[in-house]
Parts: C-alpha cells; structure tokens; sequence
C-alpha cells in the first residue's frame, strides 16, 4: 500500500494501520425472481492508515456480492493531514 499523499509527491514512506471499525446493521441474504441467492450487506468497513511521514486518511468500503458484485460505491481515500 502506498501513501496518496506521498504518491502525489513521487516518494514513499511505510504505512501502518491505526484502526478497523465497521458498522453493524443487521442485513440478511435475499433470493431474487431466479432463486439465485444475493448477500447484500449495507455494512461500511472503515480503515485508518498513517504513513511514516504523518499523514492519515481513511478508507471506507463495502463488500461486494459475491453473486453480482454489487455495492454501493463510496468515495475515498478521505484524507487527514
């Protein structure tokens, strides 16, 4: 992994994470009209990186369907400096 910020200096630095969090709605599998089974989890994963020259962001995902790939998109990294 690789620090944006640094990345858009052109140097590198180590990176660590500080924190994983997630959400915890209460979600259940669903089958559609062809009695395919779709995991939609609403759940957003949070993680906090900071890289050996001081800057943090964090990055927000959520896992994908493994029947159709769908998840809602969110933007990021979220930066701190």
């Amino acid at each position: 992994m690789n620090c944006p910020s640094c990345a858009a200096q052109g140097i590198t630095s180590d990176v660590t994470i500080v924190s994983r969090a997630g959400s915890t709605l209460a979600w259940q599998p669903h089958t559609d009209e062809r009695g395919l089974v779709h995991e939609h989890d609403p759940n957003i994963y949070r993680t906090t990186y900071r890289c050996a020259r001081g800057h943090q962001w964090l990055e927000q995902t959520r896992k994908p369907c493994p029947l159709c790939g769908e998840a809602s998109g969110l933007a990021g990294p979220f930066r701190r400096s």
